[in-house]
């Protein structure tokens, strides 16, 4: 009893602590550098112009993890205007088949002859 009061917990801890991980939206104050590392010693990879929307990550000190138009790197805290609320999740749902249309299923392998004993059941 006592292993599975430890592993409910654990689950409980590991499920709280995901919601931290969750990226921000924000916006650059000015023209701002996006640099391989937390550091202004680090590569330069490009410049981000001023009211660019972008994904912000954990922030350490004066630097944040950020991505923008498929590039990631990290910028300086103080260049951000970062929203309060997680970035919203879109999940999408295939709808298929239209509604309406009726779609056969086939089983994975071919019918044989033989397969069913009697025809009329």
């Amino acid at each position: 009893m006592r292993p599975s009061i430890g592993i409910a917990i654990g689950l409980v801890a590991l499920a709280l602590s995901g919601g931290g991980a969750l990226a921000r939206t924000g916006t650059t104050v000015t023209d701002l550098g996006l640099r391989a590392g937390p550091s202004s010693n680090t590569e330069l990879l490009l410049t981000m112009p001023a009211g660019v929307k972008i994904y912000v990550g954990a922030c350490s000190g004066p630097w944040c993890k950020v991505s923008w138009s498929g590039h990631s790197g990290y910028a300086v805290k103080s260049g951000l205007a970062i929203s309060a609320a997680p970035a919203p999740r879109v999940s999408t749902r295939a709808v298929y088949p239209p509604p309406g249309e009726i779609v056969p299923i086939y089983p994975p392998y071919p019918y044989r002859s033989g397969y069913y004993p009697k025809a009329d059941w």
